[in-house]
């Protein structure tokens, strides 16, 4: 049976009166992005972090709002987006965190407490969980290669005016510490309300948090066909809002998400390819 698609968030207005810092201290809502299904292990890790939250007697999610959805697409940028609109909006509560998940990860019950164990205020207002991806074989361009969301920052490539978001081998990156970044993924991702308002404020657009951008070659001197311009995707471009508005983007590497693919990519087989790769 067809669906109605979803219609497209009024826009906000990025002001201090129209963007309210009152919250419910302490409360979190899950904002997760999905297609017409989502992974069963998603959803089992869902339930079980919420009974989790319950019995331990946090209430973190106790409350109405403790969970929102948006339809994704190609263009993931605007259910991200929406994600973030719905949760500024919220009232009755107004939670104070907001946790994006993807529908393809598995976490465990006390990863949600774990991100927020490690995060304080105003220091630590980012904090995303340790995800692996797929990523391009830097060596063989044909191939794929596991990467972390653990992102350094790096010399900007020729042409570029904008620094590089560097992806760490596994050696780089100490198990279960915390770690400041200069971008990190979405996947597993712990937002404060504040930094999203700030980003708005700093913007002064609707929809200014999730966005993939495109930063040119500006090289006069090499042909058209050589340049190559840099593209950012839209969770790192996040990250840069987040910098820019005075943010400072953590990892805590102890709370490991599984990306659910036709493999369980996990920080034990990243770890397990990375040293494969060394020793090759």
């Amino acid at each position: 049976m067809a669906t109605e698609p979803a219609p497209h968030p009024e826009p906000i207005m990025a002001t201090e009166d129209d963007l309210p810092g009152g919250f419910a201290p302490g409360k979190v809502t899950i904002g997760y992005l999905s297609g017409t299904e989502v992974c069963n292990d998603f959803m089992m890790s869902l339930l079980a972090l919420r009974d989790c939250d319950t019995q331990a007697g946090w209430d973190r999610l106790n409350h109405p709002n403790w969970w929102i959805n948006q339809r994704s697409g190609v263009n993931v940028s605007r259910p991200r987006n929406g994600l973030v609109r719905k949760f500024l909006t919220m009232r009755d509560p107004a939670p104070e965190w907001l946790l994006m998940v993807d529908a393809d990860m598995k976490f465990e019950p006390n990863a949600l407490e774990q991100l927020l164990a490690s995060a304080n205020f105003p220091d630590r207002l980012v904090v995303g969980g340790l995800c692996v991806a797929f990523g391009a074989d830097t060596a063989d361009h044909t191939k794929v290669a596991l990467m972390s969301t653990v992102f350094d920052m790096a010399d900007p490539a020729p042409g570029i005016d904008l620094p590089a978001f560097k992806v760490l081998p596994a050696k780089a990156v100490q198990r279960k510490a915390m770690r400041e970044v200069y971008g990190t993924g979405a996947a597993f991702l712990l937002i404060h309300r504040q930094v999203l308002i700030d980003i708005a404020v700093m913007v002064g657009q609707q929809f200014p948090w999730f966005r993939e951008i495109v930063v040119p070659d500006k090289r006069e001197d090499v042909d058209w066909g050589a340049r190559h311009d840099y593209w950012v995707s839209e969770d790192l471009f996040f990250c840069l809002q987040a910098h820019q508005a005075g943010h400072r983007v953590w990892v805590n590497t102890g709370t490991e998400i599984q990306h659910i693919k036709p493999i369980r990519l996990t920080e034990t087989l990243w770890r397990s390819y990375g040293r494969a790769v060394q020793s090759a």
